[in-house]
């Protein structure tokens, strides 16, 4: 049986192969960020009222949670992309159920 391996970094495990990557380009990635409770529901309470931030406003929310503007941006990026897979999961369902129910517009 022939040996599997991942990629283009042979005898590189998958997580470690990224991170291979990246020391090979010259570019440190700082590691994940582990937002507290406090900082998730501020971050929704932001995204409720607006799915876009502007600059200022991203300064203000990333300075009073004690994160960077990138942390933020890159947060909101993540969320919209969740909302948008999300609202596309439920009219899909909508739709599934609309078959099931036998709306073809038939006559009546």
């Amino acid at each position: 049986m022939g040996r599997f391996t991942v990629g283009a970094w042979p005898g590189i495990p998958g997580p470690q192969q990224a991170q291979a990557q990246s020391n090979l380009l010259g570019k440190c990635r700082r590691p994940r960020t582990a937002f507290t409770s406090q900082q998730l529901l501020e971050l929704e309470h932001q995204f409720k009222l607006n799915k876009y931030l502007s600059r200022p406003k991203r300064f203000e929310v990333a300075t009073s949670l004690m994160l960077t503007e990138t942390q933020v941006k890159i947060w909101f990026q993540n969320r919209r992309m969740k909302w948008k897979r999300s609202k596309k999961a439920k009219e899909q369902a909508a739709q599934e159920a609309e078959k099931q129910k036998g709306g073809g517009g038939g006559a009546g």
